[in-house]
């Protein structure tokens, strides 16, 4: 019986992991390294398929039952575009090329080089999907916006080559074009509230994590700027949205060894949110509190803080945040007192709330991996905020806890830490704070490596 090759990819696999030219573990109805990675599997049914020849030939599920099968659109030129098929559930992971050329436009598209649109048909086949998930919009609209603003293409594009390894030689240039269109819109006065500009300036703090880069600096300029124009002063309902994103990417609970000052944005403008916050997947009530992590006394208002509603998983998610977040809040009394972080030399000198919190983290982290269901994946993404709190406590885990953490990490990356230093650098960080800590605290150690830890 012939057996595949450990290396070769699936020819079977599902058409997110097809379009990312990635193996597919092939589990129905969705497969997990889709999940993992927070992408919409777009599953295996047959689809529609259109041949390069003029006259378009259309393979598709008996099952299917959607609109009708599109006819073929003749454009200007004469040649055959592609149709965009909406189908139930069908998500802009999914859209043909048509899409892009109502959008975008002919223009636009015949003057990107061929590897330009290579990499736009990536982000419009799945790169876009773990943006649209955490932000409050639709991907219609997400579309149009990109379509009115060259700095957020740019960007997009700078975003994709960061987060597929295909293209890890084109990241130095791509990103510094994305630098240059966005430094060049904020020279135009009329621009800088544009919804286009602001998206760019978010994805660049985003792009700057996935690169092991200073990323606040893109935060605090695009708050400084947006205060300077009187947003903050006016908030009306497209703007709250952004704000609320910024204030989300401020969270001093959220970051080791940020390099610049806390804004306190969320603690400013976006208190009292009732609901789920998009981007930590954490109750919005959890987040007004842990938005204050540097306030004394918080730590109490965290463990008396009363579970929300919600499944199992959810809540055990949620527990663990509480708890980092005491970790946090007492982390940064403990920098501030004068007191010297002691550790596994004398555990016994260590805060009982830091010794309880980390054991209530290792706790649930052991019974969330035996307990993994098809849900969890997409849940899991909230659990680099505890990782990394009860990761900075070497004093009070055992050699035992620190592989679970890494193992964690790992799967966080789909168990392929060096294509993600997203979460390879936390790793790191942590491996440097517990094999050569000499007393430095996590933010100490960050410093020393000249990094900044995002943990969203």
């Amino acid at each position: 019986m012939p057996t595949r090759s450990k290396n070769e990819r699936t020819r079977a696999g599902c058409w997110t992991c097809r379009a990312r030219r990635k193996k597919c573990d092939e589990t129905r109805p969705h497969c997990k390294n889709c999940s993992n990675l927070l992408l919409r599997c777009e599953g295996y049914d047959v689809r529609v398929k259109w041949a390069s020849q003029t006259t378009p030939s259309v393979i598709h599920d008996q099952t299917f039952q959607g609109k009708s099968e599109p006819s073929s659109k003749i454009r200007g030129n004469g040649r055959m575009v592609e149709p965009f098929l909406t189908r139930p559930h069908a998500a802009i992971g999914s859209p043909r090329r048509d899409i892009l050329f109502e959008y975008l436009g002919r223009d636009y598209l015949d003057s990107l080089t061929a590897k330009d649109r290579e990499i736009l048909q990536d982000f419009f086949e799945w790169g876009v999907m773990t943006i649209i998930s955490n932000i409050w919009t639709t991907p219609e609209k997400y579309l149009e916006v990109f379509a009115e603003s060259k700095t957020l293409q740019a960007v997009c594009l700078t975003y994709q080559v960061t987060i597929d390894p295909r293209h890890a030689a084109l990241v130095d240039q791509y990103y510094q074009r994305g630098i240059e269109q966005f430094r060049r819109e904020l020279l135009k006065p009329a621009r800088i509230e544009n919804e286009g500009t602001i998206y760019a300036g978010l994805l660049l703090g985003s792009i700057s994590m996935n690169r092991n880069m200073p990323w606040s600096i893109h935060l605090n300029g695009l708050a400084s700027i947006l205060e300077e124009r009187g947003v903050f002063a006016h908030l009306d309902g497209g703007a709250k949205d952004f704000i609320y994103l910024l204030g989300v990417t401020d969270l001093p609970s959220h970051a080791f060894g940020r390099k610049t000052k806390h804004l306190h944005l969320w603690a400013k403008h976006c208190r009292s949110k009732s609901g789920i916050e998009q981007v930590t997947g954490l109750p919005c009530s959890l987040v007004d509190l842990l938005c204050l992590v540097m306030e004394p006394g918080i730590e109490e208002q965290l463990l008396q803080w009363q579970l929300e509603s919600g499944t199992q998983e959810q809540q055990k998610i949620w527990d663990a945040s509480r708890y980092a977040g005491v970790i946090m809040a007492e982390n940064h009394c403990l920098s501030h007192s004068g007191i010297k972080q002691v550790f596994a030399e004398s555990p016994d000198l260590q805060s009982p709330k830091l010794a309880f919190a980390v054991r209530q983290i290792i706790n649930t982290l052991y019974e969330l991996r035996a307990q993994v269901t098809k849900d969890f994946p997409r849940l899991s993404q909230a659990l680099l905020f505890p990782l990394g709190a009860a990761g900075s406590q070497p004093w009070a885990l055992s050699a035992a806890d620190k592989a679970l953490v890494n193992d964690c990490l790992s799967n966080l990356a789909v168990n392929e830490l060096p294509l993600h230093p997203y979460y390879n650098v936390v790793s790191r960080a942590l491996q440097e704070l517990w094999e050569n800590g000499n007393g430095r605290t996590i933010n100490q150690v960050v410093k020393d490596l000249d990094i900044e830890l995002a943990l969203f």
